[in-house]
């Protein structure tokens, strides 16, 4: 009688409805990058014809800015638009709008406006759809929990549900970050340890997501927030974004886990102080002057505060 042993680890299939779920995500990636390449082709035209929408609305692709554009793709003039218009927002702006907007657009440019228009109005459909789609397949338990970390929404949420799978074929959450390659890269020679950057093997859909989720925590009041300004001040900004990174996955992975919910039990304020005392002493590699004003104003807060 003969033993199989097996000496090859099986790889990871995830089931139908995380496969399913993940296919929904990554569309969505694609249909929303879409569309900011469509939107961007858009002010590119206005851009050219000397009409600076953006330097005076947010979001040109808002409630105000759409009412502009599609002014302009009917043959209207900025100052026709502005007159019937009856945008509150519009008519507190109209001299600076007017002053932005001097160019006029030829009858090929209104032609390709609407039709780009069309195909962003088309992909947000699809988005929304997507996205329902995702609601309807995402476990909610999971995602309440996965949602209670800072910076984490539902899309965020469902979309790190999709990519992670089965969270407990991890065995820590280090090794989450090293699956995800937000970890850094460890050179040994001669006795010599050297650390670098981040591998950037892995998911690169996961990844990509807690970075998202990273830029969202540190302007939250979390410790998260400090954690950032800590590390931003000796390191940069960019180091410190993908350190919060790593450490929100693997709080992520604890939490689901164990199947417990996010609990901000007050962070400490001796991080603001670090933070401050490394910007003070000229370590504030990366950072503008509006960081470090940023900083010392929270250490001001701190000092009222009682801290």
């Amino acid at each position: 009688m003969f033993t199989t042993v097996i000496l090859i680890r099986p790889s990871y299939v995830p089931k139908k409805q995380i496969r399913e779920l993940r296919e929904l995500a990554r569309t969505r990636v694609r249909y929303v990058e879409s569309r900011t390449q469509y939107k961007n082709r858009c002010q590119k035209i206005l851009s050219k014809n000397n009409m600076r929408l953006s330097s005076v609305l947010s979001d040109i692709f808002g409630v105000s800015g759409k009412e502009i554009l599609y002014g302009l793709m009917s043959g209207k003039t900025v100052e026709e638009i502005l007159k019937t218009t009856k945008n509150k927002h519009l008519k507190r702006r109209e001299a600076e709008i007017i002053d932005a907007a001097k160019g006029a657009l030829s009858e090929v440019d209104m032609f390709l406006l609407k039709e780009m228009g069309q195909t962003i109005d088309a992909l947000t459909v699809q988005i929304h759809n997507i996205e329902a789609r995702m609601a309807e397949l995402v476990d909610p338990r999971a995602l309440e929990v996965i949602c209670s970390v800072p910076g984490v929404g539902r899309l965020s949420g469902a979309t790190i549900l999709a990519e992670l799978g089965d969270v407990t074929r991890f065995s820590s959450g280090g090794q989450v970050a090293s699956w995800c390659g937000l970890a850094p890269f460890v050179s040994q020679s001669a006795g010599s340890t050297k650390i670098g950057s981040i591998t950037k093997r892995g998911s690169r859909w996961l990844r990509r997501v807690m970075v998202e989720v990273a830029h969202v925590a540190v302007r939250m009041s979390c410790r998260f927030r400090d954690m950032f300004w800590r590390i931003a001040s000796r390191r940069g900004k960019a180091v410190a974004y993908v350190a919060v990174a790593r450490k929100l996955l693997t709080v992520v992975w604890h939490l689901l886990v164990n199947d417990e919910l996010f609990v901000e039990e007050g962070f400490s304020k001796k991080s603001s102080v670090v933070a401050v005392r490394s910007v003070v002493s000229g370590g504030s590699k990366g950072l503008s002057l509006d960081d470090v004003v940023g900083i010392l104003g929270r250490m001001v807060k701190v000092v009222s505060d009682g801290g």
